[in-house]
């Protein structure tokens, strides 16, 4: 999607967003945050590069646009030890901008559960240990495809 062809009202409420998080708004960071809007699982830099392979934009140019969003906060960078940052969109509500990631040790597919409610999972441990600060979640195991029985 180019920017110029993003709804004016989605390029209203992007633009009012990075304002009110301190940041100009630019074309690549309104294309970054469009695909990250419409991406279903975290994605890699390399993936982004992908998705806005028609602008011809420098990957150093997109890399830093991201690292600007996580800075900020609206977007997380996520690390499933592998070495390849991954990035989401963070959402605006509290109780889903936490949440565990799986990743299958078989087809390195990401998973995000947003049905695991983190703050409720977490409470105990944070009123037990006031000091803990726990800011990702990771699973790994089979997802169904790679998890059929032989």
């Amino acid at each position: 999607m180019r920017p110029s062809s993003i709804d004016p009202a989605v390029r209203l409420r992007w633009r009012e967003v990075l304002h009110s998080a301190g940041i100009k708004c630019t074309e690549q960071r309104l294309a970054v945050l469009c695909e990250l809007e419409h991406a279903v699982e975290p994605v890699s830099h390399r993936e982004m590069l992908a998705r806005l392979a028609d602008y011809h934009w420098d990957p150093a140019t997109i890399f830093r646009n991201l690292n600007d969003l996580c800075d900020v906060g609206l977007v997380r960078r996520i690390d499933v030890g592998d070495h390849v940052w991954r990035f989401e969109l963070r959402s605006s509500e509290a109780e889903r901008a936490e949440h565990p990631h799986f990743l299958c040790v078989q087809c390195g597919t990401i998973t995000c559960l947003h049905e695991v409610a983190m703050n409720e999972a977490l409470g105990p441990l944070r009123t037990s240990q006031p000091t803990l600060a726990v800011e990702e979640v990771l699973l790994k195991g089979k997802c169904p495809t790679c998890h059929r029985p032989a």
